[in-house]
């Protein structure tokens, strides 16, 4: 293919440009318009702006936050996109073209195309290609990265005659939708390798594991049957709470717990929600288990049980107890996950927060092996999840380079470094 002649764009992240390709401003081709819905919200779907573009919120779930009413939120159609211009740094996407007849919240700008000559395709790339490398962080205002819309509007790119706009389009379509068939396939993989380990942790954790032997019920449903040996107990008999507050700033390693892990976390950060004083945290050793059991009735999907691999500091919201000698701390961590994932936890907390104390889950009833089996599931366990953790990690590498791919074909054809032929 020849080679075709340049010009200067004069936007610095898009450099030169083909010589018929134009530099045009964006109120030049969308305009903003806000029709906000009021009595009528029943009339409409409940819209989100993910990753994954626009997408329909289920409204008869009970994950995740609700307004008490909806009648300021506006409506979008399809053809419209939509636009977060505020919490840029945090929000993983800031732009979505809608397919969808909805509403969404009012907070966001709803844009429609005015011209004939713009391709809404092919901007949406361009748009998506600018919110992935962040690239109208010049234009951030105050503590919350707002961009102004008057700024927003004034902003400039470049754009090809209508008929390369539709074939870049059409070739990005074929493109990312290959990339995305295979990032499909690698993600359902990541959670059959998830639920795999899940049940492997199950499994072991209620004594079916190894050989044949004699079983007796466990008079716990979720457990059924166990070995003879093993003793049923609520929690209390093998572990005590860990009240220890951070007074006087002795600790300053502070922890967090995500996803099942006990993390660091950097005491001198400014963003998020930060105490007055870490002083009222929780000192924490190693060994010990941390407990998040609060919002109960929200975000099912997450894990509330981490132990702690180091000394440090946790938020006293937490429940944290130590297990005595009798237990060893790693078969009960993968025990009460167990429970965890069984959602054992859910439908039994109290308050506006659906919250358990230490008084209320000590009663629980928990197996426990003799403690030279505690030590053979965990170290059986140990060695399992560390093999499924390595293989989710490669995959998870693997979805990092196809986003990489993506977001570099993007931009390399909706700058004009590449050329779909005609």
């Amino acid at each position: 293919m020849k080679a075709r002649a340049m010009k200067p764009s004069g936007i610095p992240w898009v450099g030169d440009i083909p010589k018929d390709w134009e530099v045009r401003r964006i109120k030049t081709f969308l305009r903003r318009h806000k029709t906000v819905v009021g009595e009528r919200c029943n009339e409409y779907d409940l819209l989100s702006l993910t990753l994954r573009g626009i997408t329909k919120r289920d409204m008869s779930k009970a994950e995740g936050k609700f307004p008490k009413s909806f009648d300021t939120y506006q409506e979008v159609k399809p053809g419209e996109f939509v636009f977060c211009m505020f919490d840029n740094e945090e929000t993983p996407r800031a732009v979505g073209l809608s397919k969808i007849h909805g509403m969404i919240t009012g907070a966001y700008d709803v844009m429609a195309l005015i011209v004939p000559d713009v391709a809404r395709e092919f901007l949406n790339y361009v748009l998506l290609c600018i919110d992935d490398g962040k690239l109208l962080k010049p234009l951030y205002k105050g503590l919350r990265k707002t961009i102004p819309i008057e700024s927003f509007m004034s902003y400039s790119i470049a754009l090809p005659p209508l008929p390369e706009q539709k074939r870049i389009a059409k070739y990005l379509d074929k493109a990312t939708g290959r990339i995305d068939g295979l990032r499909e396939k690698i993600t359902k993989e990541i959670v059959r390798l998830g639920e795999y380990k899940k049940s492997l942790i199950a499994e072991a954790v209620c004594g079916r594991v190894g050989s044949p032997r004699e079983m007796k019920p466990s008079g716990i449903p979720w457990v059924g049957d166990i070995p003879k040996d093993w003793e049923v107990s609520p929690l209390y008999k093998y572990m005590a709470q860990v009240k220890n507050l951070n007074t006087g700033m002795r600790e300053r390693n502070l922890l967090s717990l995500s996803y099942g892990k006990i993390k660091r976390k950097n005491i001198e950060t400014v963003t998020g929600l930060i105490p007055t004083s870490y002083e009222g945290y929780n000192i924490i050793e190693e060994g010990d288990i941390v407990l998040r059991l609060t919002d109960l009735q929200n975000d099912k999907r997450s894990i509330r049980v981490g132990r702690a691999t180091e000394r440090g500091i946790v938020t006293s919201a937490y429940v944290t107890i130590r297990p005595s000698k009798e237990c060893l701390s790693e078969y009960l961590a993968y025990a009460i996950l167990v429970f965890d994932i069984k959602k054992g936890f859910y439908g039994i907390g109290s308050g506006v927060r659906q919250g358990l104390s230490y008084d209320e889950i000590k009663k629980l009833k928990f197996l426990f092996p003799p403690l030279p089996e505690q030590k053979r599931i965990a170290k059986y366990l140990n060695k399992a999840a560390e093999k499924i953790d390595a293989l989710v990690e490669k995959r998870k590498v693997q979805l990092e380079k196809l986003d990489a791919l993506k977001k570099s074909i993007v931009c390399e054809y909706v700058t004009g470094k590449k050329e779909v032929a005609a």
